[in-house]
């Protein structure tokens, strides 16, 4: 038997209220209306819902109004959610999703990243956010953007971590390099020849000079920048030796050729944390959510290959 969903939402406030009167008051339907699905509901299910009574509390449900309420309950949630999904099945048809994103990325994983997503839903537009990772956590929490990816952010309450991932620190130098034919090198290594850094004060910087600090050395900087594609141009260059983080996507092998990529292993040095992160308490759209599976599924291929 298929029931009214009229009916049964009618049924739900009137067992709520507890009248006919204060139900009509909340749906805002006159009370008669009210009363007349009631009735045809109990003609359907033939059996009395309500024990009907003078006074103030009129209405009682039966043995049979309870079992009727705790199953309009139900399909009144299913049919929200049904509601719902296809709401957000639209919204992967046409939508947009804002995203922030360090400049790490900016060259190559976001560019592939979108691109498949874009063949994939070509309905969807993207608003993105270059930005340090302290801002890109600053603008999720002020929802300038949806969804970030950040290197190391800070535990918060409202910031769920959806999926992380370690980074390691490569020693990025030209082929030619004396330490390029090493299958590793330690930071001490590394702190002998021209090195290529984030510009002073920043986050990063920061992370490194307490890194020198520790392992007592003092390394030869040449070149700072704030920029850190900068840092792997000047590394591709041939200036000095850039600390960073291999890319997640290939690239066109002409772009750095004669670039090689030696992993730093040195207790000082701890991997990076990848994070993709959004607000806990923030109702994402269904772009956003497939965007997030599909920035999963690509960093989930990373790992693997690692």
């Amino acid at each position: 038997m298929i029931l009214n969903p009229t009916a049964l939402r009618y049924f739900i406030a009137v067992a709520e209220t507890g009248s006919f009167r204060r139900a009509s008051e909340v749906l805002n339907i006159a009370a008669s209306a009210v009363n007349r699905q009631i009735v045809q509901l109990e003609d359907a299910l033939e059996a009395q819902l309500f024990e009907r009574r003078r006074g103030r509390n009129s209405l009682r449900l039966t043995a049979a109004g309870e079992a009727v309420l705790l199953h309009a309950r139900a399909m009144m949630r299913e049919m929200k959610r049904a509601v719902e999904k296809v709401s957000d099945l639209k919204g992967l048809r046409r939508g947009n999703v804002s995203i922030g994103v360090p400049e790490t990325f900016s060259r190559d994983f976001v560019p592939t990243l979108l691109a498949e997503f874009h063949r994939k839903l070509p309905g969807i537009t993207f608003d993105i956010t270059v930005a340090p990772s302290p801002a890109l956590v600053d603008l999720l929490f002020k929802d300038v953007v949806e969804v970030v990816m950040t290197f190391n952010p800070p535990r918060m309450p409202d910031l769920l971590q959806v999926t992380r991932l370690e980074r390691t620190t490569y020693a990025m130098m030209r082929e030619d390099h004396p330490l390029a034919g090493r299958e590793k090198v330690r930071l001490i290594d590394c702190v002998q020849y021209p090195l290529v850094m984030p510009a002073p004060n920043s986050d990063l910087r920061l992370q490194y000079d307490r890194v020198f600090g520790r392992a007592i050395a003092q390394p030869n900087i040449v070149v700072s920048t704030t920029s850190y594609e900068m840092m792997r141009s000047m590394a591709s260059a041939g200036i000095g030796i850039a600390l960073v983080s291999k890319y997640l996507a290939p690239l066109n092998p002409a772009e750095d050729a004669g670039v090689v990529f030696v992993p730093v292993v040195d207790r000082h040095v701890q991997p990076q944390q990848l994070v993709l992160s959004v607000r806990r308490s923030r109702h994402l759209s269904g772009a956003a959510a497939a965007l997030i599976d599909h920035i999963q599924a690509a960093l989930a291929r990373d790992a693997v290959q690692k």
